[in-house]
């Protein structure tokens, strides 16, 4: 399904989703990448990792994940570049606001005095020494106030639709990916760290561990040495027992 399928859901819902959709298919490069760099450090015997390792090295080098990382790095930096915007108030000959509207969007942060020192920093001016107006800065009424951050939303929005629109366009390209693929892999990650953690835990403590091996069926023997309850072991360890070999 193409993503500007969904006109049927309001503009700010749509926005979301892409932004959602965004940051889903960001993470998920950056996943697919550190993996990557990890299957390189390390030194695997697993069959099913050295096969996870081929299919994760065929995918970097594919067309369609170079393009998604460079569309990514792209429009994160497009947007961390927005730190702040520049909002014009107009003001009767009572210092009342009239109107306002969105001036600019910046790439820096706003710093600057408040308000009434600024108002005060122009009137110090020479050509205002002699316009000493008698009124007083007002309070806006709720309904002047509602008025002006509706004046201003719709000004945000109308600098917000065209992203959105490029966002949605380039997301279309990526429809073909599917995210779930590193959903199903982490409880079987998670599975095979927390063993390997359990293991050295478990050599920590001196207990004797190793893998079994098969003889040949002629010989129909069986020789165990260190046998230990694991559960025993494990129950010892949560009271601060540490377990010792016989």
């Amino acid at each position: 399904m193409q993503i500007q399928n969904h006109s049927n859901a309001s503009e700010e819902a749509r926005l979301w989703f892409l932004f959602s959709r965004f940051r889903e298919l960001e993470a998920y490069a950056a996943c697919i990448r550190r993996i990557h760099e990890l299957f390189q450090e390390v030194a695997l015997s697993s069959t099913a990792f050295l096969a996870l390792r081929g299919q994760i090295a065929e995918l970097i080098q594919s067309d369609v994940f170079r393009a998604l990382e460079a569309f990514v790095k792209g429009f994160r930096l497009d947007v961390d570049q927005v730190k702040s915007i520049t909002v014009g108030i107009n003001l009767d000959a009572s210092l009342n606001p009239e109107s306002v509207a969105l001036v600019s969007v910046n790439s820096q942060k706003y710093k600057s005095q408040t308000f009434i020192s600024s108002v005060s920093n122009v009137f110090e001016k020479k050509e205002f020494q002699d316009l000493l107006l008698p009124a007083k800065l007002h309070q806006m009424s709720q309904d002047r106030q509602d008025h002006l951050l509706y004046v201003v939303y719709q000004d945000v929005e109308r600098y917000v639709k065209p992203l959105a629109r490029t966002l949605s366009d380039s997301l279309n390209r990526f429809t073909s990916i599917c995210t779930n693929t590193l959903t199903y892999l982490i409880p079987e990650l998670l599975f095979y760290v927390r063993f390997a953690e359990f293991y050295h835990e478990i050599r920590a403590l001196s207990m004797p561990v190793c893998f079994p091996s098969i003889r040949e069926k002629a010989l129909r023997e069986t020789d165990i040495e260190g046998v230990y309850h694991l559960n025993l072991m494990l129950h010892m360890l949560e009271r601060g027992q540490a377990p010792q070999q016989e």
